[in-house]
């Protein structure tokens, strides 16, 4: 455990109170703002002009938009300037006279700067919060590109942290809560909840040693243990109701997999002392380096995965999958007898709407049996299960992805827009510095925004066309680690600068607000995202405050193409024909 610890409020003399509120008059001041698009020229190479003074992502006829990162500057910025000013008139100081003679414009990353050239616009009073309404201290909190500590459940209200190797959940009411405690060397590299309309509270925690626990987040002790041969990066539920909780797994090594999880009750367990099955599905090998990020589509037919191979795959997992059961004589048949299986008629065989249906329908067919896992008993005990043959689990190969996006640096961040169908947003890492949106169904892309920085997560707003995003290394340097774009604009309409220089490392929706939001505002629904900082602390920024705004997909919303909209049965109002 990290000993430079914040002077903060204590348990005890000398103990600090892991993940306590730091008080916000003990925090230096930052400046959020809005900004304007077009003030920067894009980094050369990365886009080609169109002839009608606009810019598009070479290669591609999307458009390519820009921020002001490099020149705007916060308001405080321009005051001082104003007090120099003032204060070499009234000393009788000639400002031009003290400037050389001699001097030259530089390129610093956005465009060409000289001594003349004003910065961007001044940057106009925000429409947010400049500063978060909450910060916890986070002693042990990792400094690290590739992890995700952060998750929250709105079932049980519930914030989990991992701080380096040890476990916390934390609450408005009651605070922290230690749930494990590791090995300095089993640090948490990721932290994931089961689908919210499941209820079922499941948390999946993914270690560098290979190590996943699976546990109910009321529960004692874990439920289940996978060892991987290789570091957990990321394991994203499917935020899908069914009958089981599907989870993706995706490690250093560049391998995912997908896994079936039954979970009975509390009530079950104690009554039959059947603590459920986890279940390897399929192994899937579409990239050749670490997994960054993975996200399910939400129609959950498919996910999209980002690697530091500098790929995003979209994976149509379950349309190989029904391929793959359709021509049964391509793997072999195995008996489903043992105490361990999934019997016929565990999984429900009702239809919920288009969703699903196959899988749901025929998840007997070769969901049985469980592959390596050792059961963790309510006293602390582990039982070795019974392992079925790797033959069982179905292989998905390079090649047989549906779309490879290529990106310039690594992918962490992948957001599926939540009103609009086949709209996915992608950030990438260092030489990247973009937010690309694509079309998924025809693998288009749409836009790309240069945000001059890593982008290390990306979250839509659920009730208005905006999309919020978090930045890590700036290059060339700027102060912004938080801003919200419009779209299909792509305009910026807010941003949070920090002063000090730390990384926002990652991010996650927070339904919930200060509490003197109003009631009834639309802080109730979204509104606060939950940020992970490289200082070591966790700041709740309110960046949605105002009332809300319905939305709804439509016209326009995949960069205005007339096909794609066609595509996706979007009809356009035309002239009428008399």
């Amino acid at each position: 455990m990290a000993t430079d610890y914040r002077n903060v409020s204590t348990g005890s003399v000398g103990c600090p109170t892991i993940l306590s509120a730091v008080s916000q008059n003990q925090r230096p001041p930052s400046y959020g703002t809005i900004w304007t698009v077009g003030g920067a020229a894009p980094p050369p190479g990365a886009a080609i002009n169109d002839g009608r003074g606009r810019y598009i992502r070479s290669g591609t006829n999307a458009p390519l938009y820009t921020t002001n990162f490099c020149t705007a500057r916060p308001k405080k910025e321009d005051d001082d300037e104003s007090h120099e000013g003032r204060l070499a008139e009234a000393l009788k100081i000639d400002q031009i006279a003290r400037s050389l003679a001699k001097t030259k414009t530089a390129w610093n990353g956005c465009e060409w700067v000289g001594p003349y050239n004003k910065p961007g616009s001044t940057l106009v009073e925000q429409n947010i919060p400049s500063t978060p309404y909450k910060v916890l201290d986070a002693p042990g909190l990792r400094d690290d590109y590739y992890c995700s500590v952060l998750a929250y459940n709105p079932t049980f209200d519930i914030l989990a942290v991992g701080l380096g190797s040890s476990l916390y959940k934390w609450s408005e009411p009651a605070g922290a809560v230690v749930l494990e405690l590791g090995h300095y060397r089993e640090w948490i590299t990721s932290l994931s909840f089961s689908s919210t309309s499941g209820g079922k509270g499941i948390l999946a925690v993914g270690r560098y040693n290979g190590l996943l626990t699976v546990r109910g987040i009321t529960e004692a002790a874990p439920r289940f243990q996978l060892k991987l041969g290789a570091p957990i990066t990321c394991h994203p539920f499917l935020d899908f109701f069914a009958p089981t909780e599907d989870v993706l797994i995706g490690d250093e090594l560049g391998n995912i997999y997908y896994y079936v999880v039954e979970w009975p009750s509390a009530f079950d367990v104690s009554r039959d002392g059947w603590h459920g099955t986890t279940t390897k599905v399929a192994s899937i090998s579409v990239h050749t380096q670490q997994i960054c990020a993975l996200s399910w589509t939400p129609n959950g037919y498919g996910f999209i995965s980002g690697a530091n191979d500098n790929l995003a795959c979209y994976v149509e997992i379950e349309r190989i999958l029904k391929q793959r059961m359709q021509h049964p004589s391509e793997r072999d048949n195995h008996s489903r007898e043992g105490s361990n299986t999934l019997h016929q008629g565990t999984l429900s065989k009702r239809r919920n709407g288009s969703r699903r249906t196959w899988m749901r329908d025929s998840m007997e067919s070769y969901v049985y049996g469980t592959y390596p896992v050792t059961k963790v008993g309510p006293d602390g005990e582990t039982r070795n299960a019974t392992l079925d043959p790797e033959d069982d689990v179905i292989p998905v190969r390079r090649g047989q992805e549906k779309h490879c996006w290529k990106h310039d640096a690594a992918v962490k961040a992948i957001a599926f827009c939540p009103w609009q169908d086949n709209l996915v947003a992608t950030g990438g890492g260092s030489n990247d510095k973009c937010i690309h949106f694509w079309h998924v169904g025809s693998e288009a892309l749409l836009a790309t925004i240069v945000v001059s920085a890593q982008v290390t997560s990306l979250i839509w707003s659920t009730t208005r066309p905006e999309i919020a995003a978090t930045f890590g290394y700036p290059t060339p340097d700027h102060p912004y680690r938080v801003a919200v774009f419009s779209w299909p604009s792509c305009k910026q309409v807010g941003a949070i600068a920090w002063s000090g220089g730390p990384r926002a490392l990652s991010a996650i929706p927070y339904p919930k607000g200060p509490a003197d939001a109003p009631k009834g505002s639309r802080t109730a629904r979204e509104g606060t995202i939950i940020v992970a900082s490289s200082d070591r602390s966790i700041k709740f920024h309110e960046i949605w405050p105002e009332g809300s705004k319905a939305t709804f997909g439509g016209f326009g919303m995949l960069g205005g193409s007339d096909i794609l909209e066609g595509l996706d049965g979007i009809e356009k109002e035309g002239d009428v024909i008399r």
